[in-house]
């Protein structure tokens, strides 16, 4: 049971990066010229990351992989890369113990 739940958390992950990658797309442009994330669709994937992250702020999360964005744009290795990025941060944040 744990290693499906395990595998489960593995997905949701890629999914949300998913959903990011999709969100930079559109408000690229946005983030570029220095808006706040709190006032895009970036901003709930980003939250969604740093509950499933632990040790990580939402800053840290999105500046990270905005970063690696900028690099690798709409490519599929974004998601990848990503991934790998966040894996040692996942697991159980304090407000999940």
């Amino acid at each position: 049971m744990r290693g499906s739940t395990m595998r489960e958390s593995v997905t949701d992950v890629r999914i949300i990066l998913e959903c990011l990658q999709e969100a930079y797309q559109m408000e690229g442009d946005m983030v570029r010229s220095g808006k706040n994330i709190h006032a895009t669709m970036i901003y709930p994937f980003v939250r969604m990351l740093q509950e499933k992250c632990r040790d990580l702020t939402e800053e840290q999360i999105h500046k990270t992989l905005w970063k690696e964005y900028e690099i690798s744009g709409a490519d599929r290795m974004f998601v990848d890369r990503a991934s790998k990025i966040l894996e040692p941060y996942e697991g159980e944040t304090e407000d999940e113990k």
